[in-house]
């Protein structure tokens, strides 16, 4: 396998061959080396203010990863997994976390305004109902294992 590397307006990155991957990398800190797997997987990382934003994610795994400031801002996440993840401050607003689960995960200051949560799962997860407000949950596990279908229709 070759890799090159390309400076573009400050910017430097790593270009792999095979498949050719492109890793961006800003300033002096190395990105994470989960970020070019497709899918994502970065289990067991640590990503701190990583823009994810309307990023096609599906499958994405994230268990036992350490989130903080990230965004998925209106990203595609259908069946991503976030079991036993730390999310502080993380940005789900308009996000497709269609059947995701987040179960014994920890979120603490995440925002799920706009997101579509049909079918996710929360069970055992440490997080206050109230984060769920404006999110659309439809056969929603919740942290107490009830299903949650009041955006259902039926």
């Amino acid at each position: 396998m070759t890799t090159r590397l390309l400076s573009i307006h400050g910017l430097r990155a790593a270009s792999l061959a095979v498949g050719a991957v492109l890793v961006a990398q800003v300033g002096t800190a190395a990105a994470p080396e989960c970020l070019s797997t497709r899918p994502l997987d970065c289990q067991n990382s640590e990503l701190t203010g990583q823009d994810f934003s309307s990023r096609s994610l599906f499958g994405a795994d994230f268990r036992s990863a350490s989130l903080a400031g990230v965004s998925f801002e209106n990203a595609g996440l259908v069946v991503s997994m976030f079991d036993q993840a730390k999310l502080t401050d993380v940005i789900f607003d308009g996000a497709d976390l269609k059947g995701s689960s987040f179960s014994d995960a920890t979120l603490d200051g995440v925002t799920f305004s706009g997101a579509n949560l049909s079918g996710a799962r929360f069970d055992d997860a440490l997080l206050d109902p109230g984060l769920l407000v404006g999110a659309l949950t439809c056969n929603t596990t919740m942290p107490d294992e009830t299903i949650n279908n009041s955006d259902c229709g039926f």
